[in-house]
């Protein structure tokens, strides 16, 4: 893993190696924005909101656009040690266009990543982004990803 430095000398995207193609995260160390764009690279378009939730856990929302119709997902890990290990994941299609998770302290560690998968050729999984964000700064939060174009 390898890191780009911004020109105020922070480090702000972190390449991840075991991933093809050679995709970027943006690491979102200071918390999310209330609302924002996640991607929007000409083929795909993953937007957020963030709203307060429940008190003792992070809830995390995958919606699907109403003119898409192909499944997407979202593994969810949490750091152990050193390592990301995944403890769910939601997912979304076109019988199912809305899917949410409420995680407690006991069920994450310091940071949460987050995959963002969908169809793929012959409906194998295609890898798009991902996110990683700190727990504690996000427990209380309803956080909302809406795939709007693929």
């Amino acid at each position: 893993m390898s890191e780009q430095t911004q020109s105020d000398g922070t480090s702000a995207i972190k390449e991840i190696g075991e991933f093809p193609m050679r995709q970027f995260l943006a690491a979102a160390a200071a918390g999310l924005p209330p609302s924002g764009t996640l991607i929007d690279d000409g083929t795909n378009k993953v937007t957020f909101t963030v709203e307060n939730g429940t008190a003792d856990q992070v809830t995390f929302r995958l919606v699907l656009s109403d003119n898409l119709w192909a499944w997407k997902s979202m593994p969810i890990s949490t750091d152990i040690a050193g390592q990301f290990s995944k403890v769910t994941e939601i997912g979304v299609n076109s019988n199912q266009r809305r899917s949410e998770i409420g995680l407690t302290q006991d069920d994450l560690a310091g940071s949460i990543k987050l995959d963002f998968w969908k169809h793929g050729v012959v409906g194998l999984g295609a890898w798009v982004t991902a996110r990683i964000i700190d727990t504690s700064e996000h427990f209380g939060k309803l956080i909302t990803y809406t795939w709007e174009e693929d």
